[in-house]
């Protein structure tokens, strides 16, 4: 049975460029190999960061698999994964995700 991935994003546009939205955007649902190319495209963000006290959200990805919930943010150009503090590649992010 292939996996599905539900993703969504804060901070980011459709397309995967930095604009410190506060606003969640659904992008759908994605296989693995599609999966694998999210991942890769978020660790290429370059990021925005606050000028004269604004308020910008991070960067950041979220990824629902088999009912696991998983959140990231970036750091120095790798994954990192919010509740371990795990820094990744995009290969070692989508099996973190895969459960493998």
């Amino acid at each position: 049975m292939a996996k599905t991935f539900k993703v969504s994003v804060q901070g980011l546009t459709a397309d995967l460029k930095a604009n410190g939205s506060y606003d969640e955007l659904e992008l759908g649902e994605y296989g693995t190999d599609d999966m694998l190319g999210i991942f890769i495209l978020y660790s290429s963000v370059v990021e925005v960061f606050p000028e004269n006290n604004e308020d910008l959200c991070p960067a950041s990805l979220y990824v629902e698999s088999e009912g696991k919930n998983y959140s990231f943010y970036l750091d120095n150009g790798l994954i990192a994964d919010v509740d371990s503090d795990a820094k990744l590649s995009p290969e070692e992010a989508l099996k973190f995700v895969s459960g493998l």
